[in-house]
């Protein structure tokens, strides 16, 4: 599916890249991915576990995990589209392993400080 491709290449791109975490940053992904992954979680919670949705959510959960990598701001953006509360509640629910393990990793990178350095 060619939004599962996309989510994977921002991962892909800002992996290692500051300069590429403040781009898809300044272009609006950290507000538009959230919303990705809420529009295909109920239809992931729905599907078997290795259906599309799943597939979309987990490259989803990825890519925010990476543009939140020690960058305040694109994790504060991702922030402020509820998206802590709704891993909160997804949390609950049973998941793929491939799934939760990907929805672990974003709630960490939303949830770090940046007190130490990367590295």
């Amino acid at each position: 599916d060619v939004i599962v491709s996309v989510l994977q290449a921002v991962r892909f791109l800002v992996y290692d890249s500051e300069a590429n975490r403040n781009e898809f940053g300044s272009l609006g992904a950290c507000k538009t991915i959230p919303l990705i992954i809420d529009l295909k979680v109920e239809e992931a919670l729905a599907a078997e576990g290795g259906s599309l949705a799943w597939k979309v959510v987990v490259a989803g959960l990825t890519a925010v995990s990476y543009l939140s990598y020690w960058h305040p701001k694109n994790r504060q953006l991702c922030l402020e589209t509820g998206i802590l509360q709704k891993l909160n509640a997804l949390d609950r629910c049973k998941l793929p392993e491939k799934a939760r393990s990907a929805l672990h990793s974003a709630k960490t990178m939303l949830t770090m400080t940046d007190a130490a350095t990367p590295g």
